[in-house]
């Protein structure tokens, strides 16, 4: 999978309205991340977790996203599935700490 980005409409057609249970993780950023570490870390994640739809807003959507998922500051990471909210990650995060958030959550979904 690769880094997409998302705006209310995208949200509402594939991450909310989806019953296929699969998981999708948001990222916001105060700046275009394009280019950056984290970008860079995001598309090594979203090779590896296949499994895993990959959103990135842009700040121009954010009023959208802030309004649904009441957080005020980036970074943060917002795990979903099906639409609902599962877990959050605020600021930020190395590669290591990133792919263990999302194994974790990913976990939480196969239990053993």
């Amino acid at each position: 999978m690769m880094l997409k980005n998302i705006d209310q409409k995208i949200y509402e057609n594939e991450v909310a309205k989806t019953k296929s249970g699969l998981p999708a993780l948001l990222c916001f950023f105060k700046n275009k991340i394009t280019d950056t570490e984290t970008f860079l870390s995001i598309e090594e994640l979203s090779r590896h977790f296949e499994s895993i739809q990959f959103y990135a807003a842009q700040e121009e959507d954010h009023e959208f996203f802030f309004g649904k998922f009441h957080f005020l500051g980036t970074p943060i990471f917002i795990f979903v599935v099906n639409g609902i909210e599962r877990a959050r990650l605020f600021g930020k995060v190395s590669n290591e700490g990133l792919r263990a958030f999302i194994a974790n959550n990913i976990n939480k979904l196969n239990p053993p």
